[in-house]
């Protein structure tokens, strides 16, 4: 590839003669376009008249690409946005003044210059995108009367997110975190940052107390503090010293410490925690590796404990802690605990205990910053001590054990030769668990549980990752729970009564339907879940669609199109304090329309054909609007309110591109509206939830009677502070989500084919910062949809992670 030189695409003294400097700025635009891709070559120069005219059209005309190989700045709108600028597109900035741009990589400036009038988008510039640089960026702005930043990230290749971290990232990045799972329910949460507790939800040992299903996890060992003995010089193991973390497993992951000893010594420590898998046991093997000369050593280690639920505090009053101290029985290695909910032993075989109690209180910094406390207290009953010498190991154990259960004993620490490279389909494996004798998935680590919703969004991605039995056991379990065209929004435990979901039963269908295409048979239809087939459960949850669920669900005749009950959706935010969306929703009726063509191809009843059409054709005639090419996000009505009688709204929101993907929507010039759309929505790993623009179909968020945003310019931008007027508002009106992004490149591979590959590549791998800000291997639920795009929400969330590994695999089989 050969790339166009630093030089502006604009020159700084701009040439009075408008028409002139038009043209030198075309040949520029085609010399770039022709040298991004060897294979495509531009056609002849187009009538330079008209990039002033529409930049957008001009370029695509100019490169033969079936989209505009633009990524597109607009001042002001985008000074909280992080732009991602797209391999081989140039970067047109846009503004309602004259202005000047300066890009900056670092303290390089590669590109800058003057803006030249541009008809109906005001003033407009062009800059060519250096292929080798990747990385955040930033464009100064400078205009008659201000000036301002706007940042842009150059995504770098996609490659498979690298889970280790090396000690200057583990130092400044203190919510990085470490997710290990058993399969059962139970977890580690641990900052790279070793030691450190930022979240009630951190801890070394949260078990799942219940031996059938996953439930309210108990936080028990939350940290285990250690320390190296030498001649009495002590040195904590600490973030301070650390080399490196990585994931090994799903279930264990490794930090690396070099340590200073005294006299100039310093010893190298690997600490290798281990959650074993089906158990309420963890490990932690201290090695003490070979090759010092600092000749021997001690090592303290002090197991710090609370018994809580993770969604609570842990306060220790004087005399409980007398109480509990009294409480706990301690053998020569070992002491044992009595919780609320059974009893934890943690001992170090080889160790001598000394019962030394100390209460701690340790800060939650990300919880108060989420209105959820500030603090909570720790227990140490005493420290284990033990000499170590190279080439050994000392390894603390730790049990869970319940009136059901036997005594719990911790897998043996994998070896060295057992480590290996974590790839993405181990963080795909962290999520799915037992469930009786079947299993489900849970939505996210730390705190949910399995939501129905989740768990079926997630089947695709599960397949992608090779894991068609556990998504054909998952379907069927679902599928065991429908009941007149419905299925659970969420079950905790027995309790499968929240049903308040319009798309979780859509959802089921898409799972099918890929599950299926990946075996290229309908084997699965013929299976039984209860005393039904799976294709008796698909049809039946159509039919309560067309005739009504009880739970307010319901199809209009007229348009074919399905009312949803506020709150149902994916967006489901309790209303009024979040999104209302009560009506028809576009992401129910693309979901709807895809339910409805799998129907049509398994089943003899012509109906599912004739829907699926009325379906289709409803959607270009209510979603579209005069000068909009692009489709609303929701026809707002009330139950009983036909389609045709609720009102189309003119909320820029991802939503839609679910019409593109499920073909819902197939008039390829509505297509690239819609991408080009919701390009707008994008930052690096996510789109936003809601267009930073002014809106004409209000759009206000109230809680008792207290108005807490303003209705036409909605957007919010940062997700933190009280939950019920703060961040609610936020979660769906602005703030962005890693599920959705890949959605993104998707639509743009449908729409456009092998020529859009680089650009949907480029997409997915924006998501290389959120890999090694926030989430070890993984990828968080949200992050700010106002820069700098800080993560929030749950830690590693199972769609995030699921949808980013079925959008690679297509474009790996591209």
């Amino acid at each position: 590839m050969v790339i166009l030189s630093a030089a502006p695409l604009i020159t700084p003294d701009p040439d009075p003669n408008l028409r002139q400097q038009t043209a030198a700025l075309a040949q520029q635009a085609a010399l770039w376009l022709a040298n991004s891709d060897a294979s495509q070559k531009p056609p002849p120069l187009p009538d330079p008249a008209s990039l002033a005219t529409c930049p957008a059209a001009f370029c695509q005309q100019l490169s033969g690409l079936p989209f505009p190989p633009l990524t597109t700045l607009t001042w002001p709108r985008d000074e909280r946005r992080q732009i991602v600028w797209l391999p081989g597109d140039l970067l047109l900035l846009t503004a309602p003044e004259p202005f000047h741009f300066s890009i900056k990589a670092g303290d390089t400036s590669f590109a800058t210059g003057h803006s030249l009038p541009g008809g109906p988008i005001g003033h407009f510039a062009l800059a060519p995108r250096p292929a080798p640089l990747s990385g955040p960026a930033t464009v100064l702005m400078r205009l008659p009367a201000t000036r301002g930043t706007v940042h842009l990230f150059l995504p770098p290749e996609l490659i498979d997110p690298t889970a280790e971290a090396e000690g200057p990232q583990i130092r400044s990045e203190p919510d990085l975190h470490v997710v290990l799972t058993n399969g059962t329910g139970a977890m580690s949460h641990l900052r790279a940052a070793w030691g450190t507790i930022r979240s009630q939800y951190d801890g070394l040992l949260a078990a799942n107390p219940h031996p059938d299903f996953p439930v309210d996890r108990r936080v028990l060992l939350t940290r285990c503090r250690a320390w190296i003995v030498r001649r009495g010089f002590s040195t904590e193991i600490s973030a301070l010293w650390t080399e490196r973390v990585r994931l090994v497993s799903e279930h264990t992951a490794v930090w690396q410490f070099r340590l200073p000893s005294g006299d100039g010594h310093w010893v190298r420590v690997n600490a290798t925690v281990h959650l074993s898998e089906e158990k309420d046991a963890v490990s932690i093997a201290f090695e003490r590796l070979s090759g010092d000369n600092a000749g021997p050593l001690t090592f303290i280690l002090r197991p710090d404990v609370e018994d809580r639920s993770f969604h609570e505090k842990w306060h220790l009053p004087a005399e409980r802690t007398t109480l509990l101290d009294q409480a706990i029985t301690s053998r020569p290695d070992e002491f044992l605990m009595p919780c609320l909910q059974g009893r934890l032993h943690i001992g170090v075989p080889g160790s001598t205990f000394v019962k030394e109690p100390e209460r701690l209180t340790i800060e939650h910094p990300i919880d108060a910053s989420r209105g959820l406390g500030t603090h909570s207290d720790l227990f140490s009953p005493g420290y284990f001590s033990i000499a170590l010498y190279p080439g050994h190991s000392a390894t603390l154990e730790a049990g869970f054990d319940t009136a059901l259960s036997p005594r719990t004993t911790a897998d043996p620490t994998p070896s060295h030769a057992s480590w290996r490279r974590f790839t993405t389909t181990d963080a795909v494996r962290q999520f799915i668990v037992k469930r009786n004798d079947s299993l489900t998935v849970i939505a996210g680590y730390p705190w949910f549980l399995d939501w129905g919703r989740d768990t079926l969004i997630c089947l695709r991605g599960i397949a992608a990752a090779g894991e068609l039995t556990a998504v054909r056991d998952i379907l069927k379990t679902f599928a065991r729970y429908e009941k007149n065209g419905t299925l659970p929004n969420m079950i905790r435990g027995h309790d499968d009564s929240n049903r308040n979901t319009s798309d979780a039963p859509l959802w089921f269908f898409v799972g099918v339907a890929d599950l299926m295409e990946r075996e290229q048979h309908d084997d699965f239809l013929t299976e039984t879940a209860g005393d039904r087939t799976i294709r008796e459960v698909l049809i039946s949850l159509a039919q309560g669609y067309i005739r009504g669920t009880s739970n307010g669900i319901a199809m209009d005749p007229s348009s074919g199109l399905i009312y949803s009950p506020s709150h149902f959706t994916w967006m489901d935010t309790n209303h009024p304090a979040g999104t209302p969306r009560q009506g028809y929703p576009i992401c129910i009726q693309s979901l709807w329309f895809a339910a409805l063509t799998l129907l049509a191809r398994i089943d003899h009843d012509p109906q599912w054909a004739t829907l699926a059409k009325q379906v289709q054709t409803s959607i270009h005639t209510f979603y579209t609007r005069p000068g909009q090419p692009w489709l609303s996000d929701c026809l707002h009505g009330t139950a009983g309110q036909s389609a045709g009688e609720s009102t189309a709204d003119d909320h820029l929101r991802p939503n839609q591109l679910l019409a593109v993907t499920l073909g819902a929507v197939t008039d390829p010039a509505l297509c690239a509206g819609i991408i080009e759309a919701c390009t707008e929505l994008l930052v690096p790993g996510a789109l936003r939830t809601l267009a930073d623009r002014r809106v004409h179909h209000a759009l206000p968020i109230d809680r008792h009677g207290q108005l807490l945003n303003h209705p036409l310019f909605p957007f919010w931008p940062h997700y933190e502070g009280d939950e019920d007027t703060r961040r609610k508002p936020a979660y769906h009106n602005g703030t962005a989500w890693p599920w959705l992004m890949p959605m993104l490149a998707e639509a743009m591979l449908l729409t456009y084919g092998p020529p859009a590959k680089a650009r949907a590549t480029g997409i997915l791998a924006s998501s290389a910062p959120l890999f090694q800000r926030f989430s070890l291997g993984s990828l968080e639920e949200i992050v700010d949809g106002g820069y700098p795009h800080a993560p929030r929400g749950c830690g590693s969330q199972a769609w995030s992670i699921t949808e980013w590994v079925r959008v690679r695999k297509l474009l790996e089989n591209m």
